[in-house]
């Protein structure tokens, strides 16, 4: 591929932020094949099946040439040591291990225990929005209630909140692709939130409670291998991967009925497809459009050989709307019957771990909102966040009314 074929490949024109507002267009002119030629060597996964096959591979991971050494200050808490012990940056054997400790937050009874502040949380917001007629979801519902969630999760004390909300929201809508003032605001956060992270750790060592980063710290004494870092990085990946994707989900799934009214309408009139729906608005528009892959070793993948050390990007996004798989992949349908076949979550080892806590937000705040309200409608223009492998909104004004 020349220099002028990569500078005018859709791909660069994507991470351009040309397509915000809608890049499905784009994904279809790149599907050429299952996995196509993208610029600077790698390759680009489009296709249900080659995206699924690479997220499943073990020959496929994050670091061809071993895991990475720790370096000499990894107790230092800093954001690039931390960097290293996020588990979704793991390859086996340290991400089994850790794997299996930060399982245990997400277990399906740790999840339902979160319930009533989800609901609580809902209500306060949709309250609101009853009183004035109008809501701003994602700074009024979208953003407050996985956070929330989070700090419940981890134990964060009521008066902390508020500091919590902050960092989260800089931390979890950083990009890379942002302005140098919300790099530098999203690195303040980082630092903020480990420090306070780390000590609430030691404080939780002398006064535990029933909350995941007491069980964490509880581990030490159970045997398990946890060191200080891994900890905090387990606390800032549950902040990240617990947030973005509600996010989006709550903002892309409200945006996505509200342009096709008739399919709020049976959800109104059908409430029991509410959990079905919510996979058929993962689907249709991904919370997380991408994610990336390095062979580990020479592989064949849909037809292709791909080089040991090629870095293979998965278009999830475009994955989800496969013709292949779904009938009429642009229409959302939230009777659906293969709904659930999407790859919003990711698949293999780094499965995101957060999806039940995510599906069962998004049905709290779904069905809440279409018990509470008669009609909800568009008051205004949303506001796309820039970026390509988050997909989001920075605004959704909406305007609502009682039910008849």
């Amino acid at each position: 591929m020349t220099s002028r074929q990569q500078a005018g490949h859709p791909f660069i024109r994507l991470s351009q932020g040309q397509f915000d507002d809608d890049p499905y267009p784009l994904y279809e002119e790149m599907r050429t094949g299952p996995i196509v030629p993208g610029p600077g060597g790698m390759l680009i996964a489009l296709s249900r099946d080659s995206v699924d096959e690479v997220l499943r591979s073990t020959r496929f991971g994050h670091h061809p040439d071993g895991p990475r050494p720790r370096s000499a200050d990894e107790e230092s808490l800093g954001p690039e040591a931390i960097d290293r012990a996020l588990l979704l940056k793991m390859d086996p054997p340290d991400h089994t291990r850790m794997r299996r400790i930060v399982t245990r937050a997400f277990t399906p009874r740790a999840v339902e225990r979160l319930t009533s502040a989800m609901e609580r949380v809902t209500d306060m917001a949709l309250e609101t929005a009853a009183s004035s007629g109008r809501m701003e979801l994602m700074s009024e519902l979208a953003r407050p209630l996985p956070v929330t969630i989070i700090a419940e999760l981890l134990g964060v004390p009521e008066e902390d909140r508020p500091a919590f909300v902050q960092w989260g929201k800089a931390i979890a809508t950083s990009s890379g692709l942002e302005s140098e003032e919300r790099a530098r605001q999203a690195d303040e956060a980082s630092r903020a939130f480990i420090a306070y992270c780390a000590a609430l750790a030691d404080r939780r060592r002398t006064e535990p409670g029933e909350d995941l980063l007491s069980e964490l710290v509880g581990l030490e004494s159970q045997g398990e291998h946890l060191t200080r870092t891994e900890l905090i990085a387990t606390a800032f990946l549950l902040l990240f991967a617990g947030y973005e994707t509600t996010v989006n989900l709550i903002g892309n799934g409200t945006l996505a009925l509200l342009r096709n009214p008739e399919q709020l309408e049976e959800l109104r009139h059908r409430p029991e497809l509410i959990s079905n729906a919510v996979e058929e608005l993962l689907r249709y528009d991904a919370p997380v459009q991408l994610t990336g892959r390095t062979a580990l070793e020479d592989v064949r993948v849909a037809g292709m050989e791909i080089p040991r050390g090629t870095e293979v990007l998965t278009l999830i996004g475009a994955a989800n709307r496969d013709p292949a798989l779904f009938v009429d992949p642009a229409r959302l349908d939230v009777t659906r019957s293969n709904a659930g076949k999407h790859l919003s979550f990711g698949a293999g080892i780094h499965f995101c771990l957060g999806a039940p806590l995510a599906r069962l937000e998004a049905r709290v705040a779904f069905t809440a909102m279409i018990t509470r309200f008669g009609s909800i409608a568009l008051d205004g223009m949303p506001v796309w966040r820039s970026g390509f492998t988050f997909r989001g909104l920075e605004t959704l004004p909406v305007a609502v009314s009682p039910p008849d």
